[in-house]
């Protein structure tokens, strides 16, 4: 997913899809915007979802009265048993997480990228050098940036220049790399 793709789906974003409170959209601001897009539009789905079928189980009434009653009248639940319309499935979903970021020599973006298609796999993604091109891929295939040496905090990934350090999940070693070079790896 390109950086310009999920800049647009957060301009798109709008508190008026949670029906939230304030606190909760302030919590909600600190998490990935793209996911924010995400479970926002899968609430918003989730919502009309239940009120057309809630509608059409009450067709007896006319459809002003039905859409006031739909309004008028919340479900209450015990504490714990609710539906919620944030299910694993949303939070885990098949959308793309971005990581830390950093600009190499040239002024070029370079982030770390989890795909979830990829079993999770980590990979660095340098910006596209014109505007509307896709992003590229800089790690290669057999190779996944993670570190578990920093999981509390710190970085899998440096850039100096036009080179990037990064540490492979596998087997915890450090490799160097030329950021534009699909070559080998300098291994440390």
């Amino acid at each position: 997913m390109a950086l310009s793709s999920i800049t647009s789906s957060v301009t798109r974003f709008s508190a008026h899809h949670l029906s939230s409170s304030s606190s909760t959209l302030l919590c909600l601001n600190r998490i990935n915007p793209a996911f924010i897009w995400l479970v926002s539009t899968k609430i918003h789905h989730h919502h009309h979802n239940r009120s057309s079928k809630k509608l059409m189980a009450t067709s007896s009434l006319p459809p002003e009265q039905a859409a006031k009653q739909e309004t008028t009248t919340p479900a209450t639940e015990p504490y714990g048993s609710w539906r919620s319309p944030i299910t694993a499935d949303v939070v885990a979903g098949a959308s793309k997480r971005l990581g830390g970021a950093a600009v190499d020599a040239r002024g070029r973006l370079i982030w770390l990228e989890s795909r979830p298609n990829e079993a999770g796999r980590a990979v660095l993604v340098r910006e596209a050098e014109k505007p509307g091109d896709e992003a590229v891929d800089i790690t290669p295939k057999d190779f996944a940036v993670r570190t578990v040496a920093q999981e509390y905090g710190g970085g899998a990934f440096t850039v100096s220049g036009d080179t990037v350090v990064f540490a492979n999940y596998k087997d915890q070693r450090l490799y160097k790399q030329l950021i534009d070079s699909k070559g080998p790896l300098r291994k440390y």
